[in-house]
């Protein structure tokens, strides 16, 4: 951060309102189609003297000013899990792409892109499951600010930083055109209980994610720093299936990137609904 610079010089605040529609459509066996349909307003505002704002008056970023974004998206799933809820053995992996259209058109707003997640569950000895994923997402053409530290074959989420990415690393913290990372965890529930009548279960996990991500297709941008630049986070955590629909979880992850949130406690703490995958 240069000298002077105020605590929000990486920072800016953004305002969305999101409506979306998904449809799974049977193809046949585990092999599904998937269409997707979102729209956002967005009303993004740099701080002054930001980075963005820098950013913004040197006419290196699009999408600073309130816009509406249209994103169709189409691909397919391949899913033999046993359970949608918490699942022990087979695989869910899903291929996409997606194209985004900005309104007003002079803004410049207007993207495709490819993603894919691909997951797959083993048993390895009582309750415990061993799940992997490994995720890619590759954007190209005008990509607005905010959507550059985003990605998903079919619906968004935030990554590389963050509860549906790379724990630990803090939201927003890096972004760009490429992103690929992976996820490893050991999971369980371990004790199951009823209370009035409602069945419960309580478990936990061990997680590792680790992944880089580039600013364009050049792959030599200074701004990816330099080495191999994987970003890692490692950590664990608590679950509390409640029936047979609904699982919270509680993580708390390591990585040395969380030191630009807390210096003094590296750790990034997420309170979620569903596994992560």
């Amino acid at each position: 951060m240069p000298t002077g610079a105020s605590a929000r010089y990486f920072e800016f605040d953004d305002r969305q309102a999101r409506v979306r529609d998904l449809n799974r459509i049977a193809l046949g066996g585990p092999i599904d189609a998937m269409t997707g349909v979102t729209y956002r307003f967005e009303d993004p505002g740099p701080y002054a003297n930001s980075k963005l704002a820098q950013d913004v008056a040197a006419g290196t970023v699009i999408g600073v000013d309130p816009m509406s974004l249209v994103t169709l998206a189409a691909g397919i799933v391949y899913d033999t899990r046993d359970s949608e809820i918490f699942p022990r053995q087979g695989s869910y992996h899903q291929i996409g792409l997606r194209g985004t259209l900005g309104v007003p058109f002079d803004a410049g707003a207007r993207y495709g892109a490819a993603g894919a997640m691909l997951a797959t569950y083993k048993p390895i000895g009582g309750p415990f499951t061993l799940a992997l994923r490994g995720v890619a997402d590759l954007e190209f053409g005008g990509v607005p600010v905010y959507d550059l530290y985003t990605g998903g074959p079919f619906q968004t989420y935030e990554m590389p930083g963050g509860s549906a990415a790379i724990r630990g690393v803090p939201d927003g913290r890096y972004s760009g055109l490429v992103k690929v990372f992976g996820n490893a965890e050991v999971r369980a529930l371990l004790v199951r209980f009823r209370v009035a009548g409602q069945r419960f279960g309580v478990g936990g996990n061990v997680l590792f994610d680790a992944g880089r991500l580039w600013t364009d297709y050049t792959f030599t941008s200074p701004l990816d720093g330099r080495g191999v630049g994987v970003k890692w986070g490692a950590g664990g955590g608590l679950y509390l299936q409640w029936g047979q629909a609904a699982v919270f979880r509680l993580e708390v992850a390591y990585s040395p990137d969380a030191a630009s949130e807390n210096p003094s406690l590296p750790l990034g703490v997420y309170v979620e609904d569903g596994v992560m995958f």
